[in-house]
């Protein structure tokens, strides 16, 4: 069937590909024809006329949790409520919670959003040795006594999903509370209470797969799944975004076997339903207790059974190798050049055998990087696996990489590894920055984010929001603070991170599209207007090369089409 999507003003599009004011047939989906007009079509094809509308490529997220706001909002608790940031409020939230006729019906009761700034100056008025310890059980016993649940586990992740608040009763489910250095986690830490040397009540980094492996109460119900997909996907539509990198959501329903997992399920029965509207290059986590020749192999397996899926794609393999700056578990390089190892997720020997096995597959990697010690063993484990197994177009991925040493930035390039960024996060955030990163970091926070020198490097940078640690995905917002390294509207410097790094308006808006299709091998059929490609357009209320760089976050998002098809209109 075809369909003339008609004065279509497209203000950018990849390189090579057509500008400025056209008509495009589309046929299923696909682009057939471009051209300023086109008159030569049958009467009975369809005609959407644009009226001269501001037009580019769909964006592209390259870096997000598929589910989690959306599961979050209707069954969770969300202490990430804007103003409301104190201990006090996020006890009172939870024990309202608890008492109300929703969180009866649970037999858990969870949520995500808390901050560990919060809790620092709230524990150091108990001593020093309190203060980066993170939310304590104690206080979580404290809000849920007397209520209908008193005796369910309880958890909530912090704000980076990175770390987890859990009660007493969740411990003991687990066979965490006593003992916790004798508990066998596969990395990361059980914060240990000075008071009685039990657990404390905050998880990091792997001890949170521990937890979920072993309490199967914590598991999401299925009959949240697919109300979760949808509305997921009305919120992607209404940014402009109609693919996404999906790097997991919460760790209760996604596990390294995906053929087991509920999230798994959900993506083929909607994809075989034909119910997708977004492209989802599917992660599958990977951690370091698992078997990984296992996986690989199972990914594999996936790899080719959906090989010929219009909107599903599983080939990557999604992989923590440190923690973050916020939780004190990033695995930063000190003076003296050496790494900070125990922020490792993985012994380094185990985890260059994994990434060669990974590789040698012929399978792509995601992964969360934090720290420059991260970062660069990253790069020598990927340079090591094409040593042994020859270099390929694998575009192996590494994202964040918010502490990178210089010489490492030309690596990305040798090795033709992608830098999956968060533009959304380049600016001085007044909540942490001086609270958190300056801590952790010292002179270093003056030096995150680097984008400028990876585009000058010649470094593809796909963009991604990391929804929901990035409360609202709208790629605009981001865009403007990749431009301004500011936070949006806000031209005070008091607000501008390493403004040597800012991006051109150009290179975020590709960043945010057609880098996020190269990243997921999809380049052919998405990312840019052009023939042979899908459909996929955002229509603009402004043309953002128009207007005040610090104005970007005013635009709005007029209609989102996917295959020609307008599947959200303002």
């Amino acid at each position: 069937m075809q369909k003339l999507v008609k004065n279509l003003n497209i203000i950018w599009n990849a390189e090579n590909s057509y500008q400025g004011l056209c008509d495009i047939l589309v046929e299923d989906g696909v682009i057939v024809k471009i051209s300023p007009s086109i008159t030569d079509i049958d009467a009975d094809v369809d005609v959407v006329d644009m009226n001269g509308a501001y037009v580019m490529p769909a964006f592209w997220d390259a870096h997000i949790h598929v589910l989690a706001s959306e599961i979050m909002r209707n069954s969770l608790v969300s202490l990430n409520e804007e103003g409301k940031h104190s201990v006090e409020e996020y006890l009172k939230k939870i024990r309202d919670y608890a008492c109300s006729d929703i969180g009866k019906q649970f037999d858990v009761i969870n949520g995500a959003g808390w901050e560990d700034a919060t809790f620092m100056a709230y524990n150091q008025k108990d001593g020093e040795e309190f203060k980066l310890l993170g939310p304590s059980r104690f206080l979580l016993d404290e809000a849920l006594k007397g209520t209908p649940a008193e005796n369910k586990p309880a958890y909530f992740s912090s704000f980076d999903y990175h770390s987890i608040w859990v009660n007493t009763v969740a411990l003991k489910m687990a066979g965490m509370l006593n003992e916790p250095e004798n508990t066998p986690i596969p990395s990361g830490k059980i914060e240990v209470s000075p008071i009685d040397e039990k657990a404390w009540g905050c998880l990091r980094e792997g001890a949170t797969r521990y937890l979920y492996d072993n309490v199967t109460e914590l598991k999401i119900p299925d009959s949240l799944m697919q109300q979760a997909l949808e509305e997921f996907e009305c919120v992607m539509l209404k940014n402009g975004i109609t693919g996404v990198t999906a790097v997991g959501c919460d760790p209760s329903t996604l596990c390294s076997d995906p053929s087991v997992s509920p999230m798994y399920d959900l993506f083929v029965k909607n994809d075989k339903e034909g119910k997708l509207n977004l492209f989802y290059d599917s992660c599958a986590y990977i951690a370091p207790m698992d078997d990984y020749n296992e996986v690989i192999a199972r990914i594999k397996s996936l790899q080719e059974l959906h090989k010929d899926s219009k909107n599903l794609r599983f080939s990557t393999l999604k992989i923590f190798v440190d923690g973050v700056v916020e939780g004190g578990t990033a695995a930063l390089i000190d003076e003296n050049g050496m790494c900070d190892k125990a922020n490792l997720i993985w012994d380094e020997e185990h985890f260059k055998n994994m990434v060669i096995a990974a590789d040698k597959a012929g399978l792509q990697m995601h992964f969360h990087s934090i720290g420059d010690g991260a970062t660069k063993l990253t790069l020598d484990a990927i340079e090591e696996a094409f040593r042994l197994n020859g270099k390929r177009d694998a575009r192996h991925t590494i994202a964040h990489a918010q502490i990178v040493r210089d010489e490492d930035i030309e690596r990305f390039n040798q090795l033709g590894i992608i830098a999956s960024m968060q533009p959304a996060w380049f600016y001085k955030d007044p909540k942490i920055f001086d609270k958190v990163e300056r801590v952790y970091l010292g002179d270093r926070a003056d030096k995150e984010y680097y984008y400028k020198s990876f585009i000058d490097k010649s470094v593809c940078v796909a963009a991604g929001s990391d929804y929901p640690i990035t409360t609202d995905p709208n790629p605009l917002y981001a865009v403007e603070t990749g431009v301004t390294r500011s936070a949006n509207g806000v031209t005070d410097d008091a607000y501008k991170l390493n403004v040597d790094e800012c991006g051109s308006l150009a290179d975020l808006l590709k960043s945010h599209s057609y880098s996020g299709a190269y990243q997921a091998h999809v380049e052919n059929k998405m990312g840019s207007i052009a023939i042979g490609m899908r459909a996929n357009f955002v229509v603009l209320s402004e043309n953002p090369f128009e207007c005040e760089s610090n104005n970007i976050h005013q635009i709005k998002i007029i209609a989102t089409l996917v295959d020609g098809k307008i599947v959200y209109k303002q």
